[in-house]
């Protein structure tokens, strides 16, 4: 699967009291890479209509590159936690990143999918659970 496709996002982030699902459609380019793949889109927020750029490069070692935006590239690796700095109103954010399960299937011609489960952590400080899903539709 290569080219344009339609991209459907499911985003679930679980906290200590609470859990929240955003819901984002929307459409892109996925390219085959010497080392992986990469996937760059635009999708708009079923709650809000908000807008969300993005782009992940999927690596055939089994690590993810996210970048959202221009506001914080992220990088899951499954092997070890991985810094993030996170640009806030007030400053930077400094977490760790523990990936733990990073699957995606892109080789069927009409569609593909894409899991990243990861938590954030504030030094030994579990802070937040989440879980992407990408569903992937040839356009």
């Amino acid at each position: 699967m290569e080219g344009n496709v339609k991209v459907h996002v499911e985003s679930r982030t679980r906290l200590p009291d609470m859990e929240d699902v955003l819901h984002f459609r929307g459409s892109g380019t996925l390219e085959r890479t010497p080392s992986g793949w990469q996937l760059r889109y635009q999708a708009r927020s079923d709650e809000d209509g908000s807008l969300m750029t993005s782009e992940l490069w999927l690596e055939d070692c089994g690590c993810v590159t996210l970048r959202s935006g221009n506001s914080y590239r992220m990088r899951l690796d499954p092997a070890a936690p991985t810094a993030l700095h996170l640009p806030t109103e007030e400053g930077v954010l400094a977490l760790d990143v523990a990936a733990h399960e990073l699957l995606w299937e892109l080789e069927q011609e009409e569609q593909g999918h894409i899991t990243l489960d990861y938590s954030l952590h504030m030094g030994q400080t579990p802070v937040s659970a989440l879980t992407v899903r990408l569903e992937l539709y040839q356009e």
